[in-house]
């Protein structure tokens, strides 16, 4: 049997609402451990509601949520993937 994930705020189901991909500093800023999840619509509520391109991991899993030009733009700033949440 798959495990089921919820949101640790709101209990939401997280499969078909997952959130983008975080540095730890953004993670903990927000008050999350390691081990917690956020739903996207609570992940917007703490981002202010729009997530901002520092906040993001260049990954695969947030294509979704960064246009090409702006993973572009993370590259050429040097910011890997090291401390995501």
């Amino acid at each position: 049997m798959a495990r089921q994930y919820c949101c640790d705020r709101c209990g939401g189901d997280w499969a078909g609402n997952a959130r983008p991909v975080f540095y730890d500093n953004i993670w903990a800023a927000w008050g999350m451990q390691p081990h917690e999840l956020l739903c996207d619509t609570c992940a917007l509520n703490y981002a202010g509601g729009k997530y901002q391109l520092s906040q993001l991991v260049d990954c695969r899993w947030n294509q979704p949520w960064m246009t090409p030009s702006k993973r572009r733009k993370k590259r050429q700033q040097g910011q890997g993937t090291a401390g995501a949440r």
